[in-house]
């Protein structure tokens, strides 16, 4: 299921990639990785996650 949705979503990945690299550039699908966790986890640390967004948008605005 995970691939049908990675296909799925190939174009967008391709464009943030780019953008990242500032120029065109296609993710290597090989070297990617997954990650599970259970909703429950993810509703416990909402605070923790909610500060790491916070950091992240403070360091790409610098």
């Amino acid at each position: 299921m995970q691939k049908v949705v990675l296909a799925y979503n190939y174009v967008n990945l391709t464009i943030a990639h780019s953008m990242a690299k500032a120029k065109l550039s296609f993710p290597n699908l090989s070297n990617l990785r997954t990650y599970e966790v259970e909703l429950s986890t993810l509703a416990n640390r909402k605070e923790y996650i909610l500060q790491l967004k916070e950091k992240l948008k403070s360091n790409i605005a610098k």
